[in-house]
């Protein structure tokens, strides 16, 4: 018989209504775990490649600021293949933020000002949809590998700006509402609190910023992004957040190696405060199948417990 250890829990997330299963023993199937080559099959002319800037829609921005459209580092180019139109009933904007010039170039490599560029880059984008009052909802992602759902390896990140709030969003919202108003504060800063003072699901903190698993962790090694000071994503110290997330990803890959990963920044709809965002990192090492599309669980090996401490494991000591 399994010790209560081993035992499938269910775990609700308060907030965002993520059911998830944790069941230790499936870690021990031999197909437990996936993983895929990060590489694509290139097209002979990459868009997103410098020269090649007639193969995008014409730069909404650019940076650094100040610079002809051929000299960009970091560029903002409307979405050839949209999934929402101002027009549309899925009303919205569907912008690619093209994070260098260089094709091979991730995260991991990017040095700090050219990562901190694009996080500048992001939060000036932002701006500049959330100041449309016709945006009520901003989705901002990256997808890096096939898996993620990349279509092209050169780097980038997408910034969909909807006329709607998702229903799913909504229901989010409500709940965290109801949330704050039950406990005295916010449900972002409980998590903080209680991975600080009872540091299971910590994986790293600095005095900006802090990565958790959450505890309904939807995928082994999921992480949030927590400001640990209630300002705006647009008020953020972008170079410590940029250097904050790259620990964190190199944490994941030295726990899981290359993997496929979504980034998400949950940021708060024009109806929430706008202090409350996250950014969350979803490594792809498990395959959705027919449960989850059933029933809406996930089922997931890795308690946050322990991805937390295999993660604070590859920090080297001081």
């Amino acid at each position: 018989m399994p010790s209560n250890h081993d035992e499938p829990r269910l775990i609700v997330d308060a907030v965002t209504g993520v059911e998830v299963i944790y069941a230790p023993k499936r870690a021990e199937r031999s197909n437990a775990f996936t993983s895929e080559s990060l590489q694509f099959l290139e097209p002979e002319r990459c868009p997103f490649c410098p020269g090649n800037e007639d193969e995008t829609p014409p730069s909404a921005q650019v940076w650094p600021a100040n610079i002809d459209d051929a000299s960009w580092q970091v560029r903002s180019v409307p979405n050839r293949f949209p999934a929402v139109d101002v027009h549309a009933d899925a009303a919205g904007s569907h912008e690619v933020l093209i994070e260098s010039r260089d094709h091979q170039a991730n995260w991991l490599m990017m040095s700090n000002a050219e990562l901190v560029l694009v996080f500048q880059a992001v939060c000036d984008r932002i701006q500049v949809m959330q100041a449309d009052d016709h945006q009520r909802c901003l989705q901002v992602f990256k997808n890096v590998g096939r898996k993620a759902g990349a279509s092209l390896a050169h780097p980038h990140l997408q910034i969909i700006g909807l006329g709607f709030v998702p229903a799913q969003v909504v229901a989010t919202r409500d709940r965290a509402h109801r949330f704050a108003l039950q406990h005295g504060h916010d449900y972002q800063d409980t998590l903080i609190e209680q991975a600080m003072h009872q540091p299971g699901t910590l994986v790293q903190a600095d005095a900006d910023y802090i990565t958790l698993c959450p505890p309904a962790s939807r995928v082994p090694y999921e992480m949030w992004v927590l400001p640990r000071h209630s300002t705006a994503y647009s008020n953020q110290p972008v170079d410590s957040l940029s250097q904050h997330v790259k620990l964190s990803l190199q944490q994941l890959t030295g726990v899981t190696g290359d993997v496929a990963h979504n980034i998400v920044w949950q940021l708060p709809t024009r109806e929430e405060p706008a202090h409350r965002w996250r950014l969350e990192i979803i490594p792809r090492l498990t395959t959705f199948a027919g449960l989850e599309f059933g029933s809406g669980l996930y089922i997931n090996p890795v308690p946050p417990e322990v991805a937390a401490q295999r993660l604070r494991g590859t920090m080297q000591p001081a």
